[in-house]
């Protein structure tokens, strides 16, 4: 059964969520969390739900000021800690204790940084993460020195010098001034849970996602990158479509139902690089 539902966030905003649960009703199914990305809304992962929704109870949520969801006044300050905060009330209002986060693009910024949060709060943490093309490094010349910042069939190098100078006026937290904006590269990762990486070999985006994977290993976070050649960003949002999207989606369960079953022997394997055509 899909849901469209609401909740008001702490800041009585009223933020939109889509449940979608076909599993078995005598069971008590584990919660994956999908966060899209910038301009986009959780109705960009409705082509995943036939995917996942059998076997995990799928939640999909509009960030503030997307889809379904409010639009903050403009006096109010949009930060970094309040979208954080939001999924974080999202899951307590659901009454979820861990969840498994996936997101994609900027939403695999949140992905990770809600993970932090949660850790540094001790308010426990996800089972794992999923991360499709993320948003991991705010500093953009790693990117624009990369070969593929000519190749991006979706982003062009100037589009992301703009990009990364909003970012330099976004405030991280409630009375700090501008320029505050971190990395989830540059944070302390060594509690993370497993995580997998989802990027395509010629988008903008893969430097970040081979950064991050570097990073995780350093830390002794076991991290599967999937490479996949030909495709663009973001790509296993046309599941509806694409075959190699779907390929994509069952990877990504198949590391959900492992974390879940054996986190224990996960913690023990290497971290790998696949890459796939």
């Amino acid at each position: 059964m899909t849901e469209a539902l609401n909740f008001t966030a702490s800041d009585g905003l009223s933020l939109a969520y889509y449940t979608d649960d076909f599993t078995d009703p005598w069971k008590k199914a584990p919660t994956l969390l999908l966060l899209h990305a910038a301009m986009g809304s959780a109705r960009r992962y409705f082509a995943w739900v036939p995917h996942l929704a059998r076997d995990w109870r799928v939640v999909r949520l509009d960030l503030r000021g997307h889809g379904r969801s409010q639009v903050p006044p403009a006096e109010q300050t949009l930060t970094l800690d309040r979208l954080v905060l939001d999924v974080a009330e999202l899951l307590d209002h659901l009454g979820v204790p861990q969840a498994h986060i996936v997101g994609n693009s900027a939403g695999g910024y949140l992905a990770f940084m809600t993970t932090l949060a949660a850790v540094r709060s001790h308010v426990g943490k996800p089972a794992g993460i999923a991360a499709v093309s993320p948003f991991t490094d705010a500093d953009p010349a790693r990117k624009l020195k990369h070969r593929n910042a000519r190749r991006c069939s979706m982003f062009t190098p100037a589009s992301l010098s703009m990009f990364a100078r909003y970012l330099g006026e976004v405030r991280l937290r409630e009375g700090r001034s501008s320029g505050g904006f971190v990395s989830p590269v540059d944070a302390d990762l060594s509690s993370l849970p497993p995580v997998t990486i989802h990027a395509s070999s010629d988008e903008l985006l893969l430097p970040d996602a081979e950064l991050m994977a570097k990073r995780l290993d350093v830390a002794g976070i076991r991290c599967d990158l999937h490479l996949w050649d030909g495709q663009i960003h973001d790509f296993p949002l046309a599941a509806d479509v694409l075959p190699e999207a779907r390929r994509a989606i069952r990877y990504i369960g198949d590391f959900v139902k492992e974390v879940t079953a054996e986190p224990d022997a996960w913690s023990q394997r290497s971290a790998q690089t696949v890459a796939t055509a």
